[in-house]
C-alpha cells in the first residue's frame, strides 16, 4: 500500500535522468579557465575543498528569454580537470 510519502521507482528513475541531462547541458555549454580560488569552493568531480590555490572554473550561461540569463559555475581541481579531459 502506498503511503503519503511514497516515492516510486519510476519517479526515482526520472530524477536520475533529469540530473544526468542537467550535467550534460552544463558541460556542453561551459567555458573553462584557470582561476585563483580566494574563497573556499568544492571540486565538483572529487568533492575536494579548494582554497587559496589555482583551479579550473567552468562557467555556463543559460538564457531564459524575457526572464534574463542565469550563470552557473563549477570548479575542478587542476589535476582532476586534466584527468577529466583525458577521459572525455
Amino acid at each position: 500500500m502506498m503511503g503519503v510519502g511514497y516515492y516510486g521507482k519510476k519517479a526515482m528513475a526520472n530524477d536520475r535522468d533529469n540530473e544526468f541531462w542537467e550535467k550534460v547541458a552544463f558541460y556542453n555549454r561551459a567555458d573553462w579557465k584557470l582561476a585563483f580560488v580566494f574563497f573556499p569552493k568544492k571540486c565538483s568531480i572529487s568533492g575536494k575543498k579548494l582554497w587559496l590555490c589555482y583551479a579550473y572554473m567552468g562557467t555556463a550561461n543559460y538564457y531564459a528569454g524575457d526572464a534574463g540569463s542565469v550563470v552557473e559555475h563549477k570548479w575542478h581541481d587542476k589535476l582532476e580537470h586534466l584527468i577529466w579531459l583525458l577521459k572525455k
